[in-house]
């Protein structure tokens, strides 16, 4: 059985045993204040009962009767713990495509569990788990493959313990590791793959995809190591072919076979490591990056002709190296930051792939340089520039320049005591002059319910571009969530 049916068998056992519970909340809370509000007239009744058992009966019956309550009270007690460590949400999204063909895409309902817990002192218990339904499945026609991949969905995005001794803290399970400072770039941030089978729709903190993994931290002073092995690599999560989001791929050429992709596997073979060192210096972070990872998109090499004359192409992931830094310095209301990172031996697809050795290695310098204005709470803007720069760069390369340049800005401001906040983002792609204009209005109604309202709009105008699949994607959306 694979880790992943593991982990879904224990989260949907965990998650049974803590919606049986979450039932039974109000019941329990008022046993427990039924319990508490005894006075001293009642406790003293109880002891006078007590008592006539003494006189009139057997003491191995007033034993009997004290262990149950003893019982009874360590029930509520542990019944008391899991309730206290748990959050339940629930979510709805709803969105609506504003450009032909109009249509509602997302009509999602989910329920989020968060579970954590200091089980004994040093040690950590933390599990996350969700689990989907799109109605919009029920109505719009999609290939079979789709509504079946995609109506229903589950994941348990990180469930891990952690024990801490004196300086030293491991981590065992299903982690997501976040690296980096920049917002709308990923130079640093490599650990993690993501979910991009709604492109830009899924906002960062929940598209990272968690893996199974054991990381090691140790302080000293002002100084931090991270140790991360990782023997069951994930990749980045693209839709598949015929869903509303699916970005064109060799499978949509013509007269080309395309196999089923060779995902890494849980090996020692596949096992990716990462070390890193931190310092915080005063107001300021330095950080240094070492990764022996594997590419989380595929390749594609060529393999042979078949029976009926089609090339075969078998999508491959190759392993590559990154070195990086990052670092954040505060002045005032001011926070600058920056990242670098090489990537060496990374692998990319020749135009001419239907020829053997068609991939081409090649190493990837990238930059991203931003600041943070924070005016006290009231607004906060937020501006970065990032590119990408391949060494030894040849136009045979397939789909990507010598230079990917991206432009990442915000802005956004608190109303109504910090329950209202709208917001503008712009990420404009340098080369193609396009850009992607969205604003968001994210309302607390109160300390269990919010609202979003969000608008996107794609400002694209050529059919090839990185953005001109979604020239016609614009959407409005809104979102419900309660927390419990």
């Amino acid at each position: 059985m694979s880790h992943n049916l593991i982990f879904s068998a224990i989260a949907r056992l965990l998650v049974l045993i803590v919606v049986c519970i979450s039932f039974s909340t109000s019941v329990i809370a008022q046993n427990s204040q039924t319990l508490s509000s005894l006075d001293e007239e009642e406790e003293i009744d109880e002891i006078e009962e007590a008592s006539g058992l003494l006189d009139n009966e057997d003491d191995e019956e007033l034993e009997i009767q004290l262990t149950e309550k003893g019982k009874q009270s360590h029930q509520q007690d542990w019944l008391s713990f899991l309730i206290a460590a748990g959050r339940l949400s629930y979510r709805h999204e709803w969105a609506y495509h504003t450009a032909e063909p109009e249509r509602i895409v997302i009509n999602r309902s989910s329920l989020r569990l968060q579970w954590e817990k200091l089980l004994l002192p040093g040690h950590f218990l933390l599990f996350d788990w969700k689990m989907a339904y799109n109605a919009a499945y029920d109505r719009l026609e999609y290939p079979r493959e789709i509504e079946q991949r995609y109506r229903f969905q589950e994941q348990t995005r990180e469930f891990y313990l952690q024990s801490s001794f004196e300086n030293i803290s491991y981590k065992l399970g299903k982690q997501i590791i976040v690296w980096g400072e920049a917002d709308g770039a990923e130079v640093t941030d490599v650990i993690s793959p993501r979910d991009l089978s709604e492109f830009l729709f899924i906002p960062l903190e929940d598209a990272r995809i968690g893996q199974v993994m054991l990381t090691t931290e140790y302080y000293q002073g002002s100084e931090q190591w991270m140790l991360i092995l990782n023997p069951d690599p994930k990749v980045n999560r693209f839709a598949r072919p015929g869903h509303e989001y699916a970005l064109p791929s060799m499978t949509d050429q013509p007269g080309i076979m395309v196999k089923e992709e060779n995902k890494p596997v849980g090996s020692l073979v596949n096992m990716e490591i990462g070390i890193r060192w931190k310092k915080t210096i005063e107001q300021s972070d330095l950080s240094l990056m070492a990764a022996d990872l594997i590419a989380d998109t595929p390749v594609y090499r060529f393999e042979h002709i078949n029976d009926q004359g089609l090339p075969v192409l078998q999508p491959e992931y190759f392993r590559f190296q990154m070195l990086g830094a990052a670092a954040n310095l505060t002045e005032g209301n001011f926070l600058w930051k920056g990242e670098l990172a090489g990537k060496f031996r990374r692998v990319f697809q020749r135009s001419d792939f239907l020829k053997k050795n068609a991939l081409i290695e090649r190493n990837v310098i990238d930059t991203a340089l931003g600041l943070e204005y924070d005016a006290n709470g009231a607004y906060l803007i937020i501006i970065e520039i990032s590119n990408q720069h391949l060494l030894n760069w040849t136009r045979k390369i397939n789909s990507f320049r010598r230079d990917e340049g991206n432009l990442y800005a915000s802005i956004s401001k608190n109303f109504l005591h910090e329950t209202l906040k709208p917001q503008y983002t712009l990420l404009h792609q340098i080369q193609d002059q396009e850009t992607v204009h969205q604003f968001e209005t994210v309302y607390e109604i109160n300390d269990q319910w919010s609202s979003t309202f969000k608008g996107t709009y794609f400002d694209s105008h050529q059919k090839n571009s990185s953005l001109g699949f979604f020239q016609n994607r614009h959407r409005i959306s809104i979102d419900i969530e309660a927390h419990f």
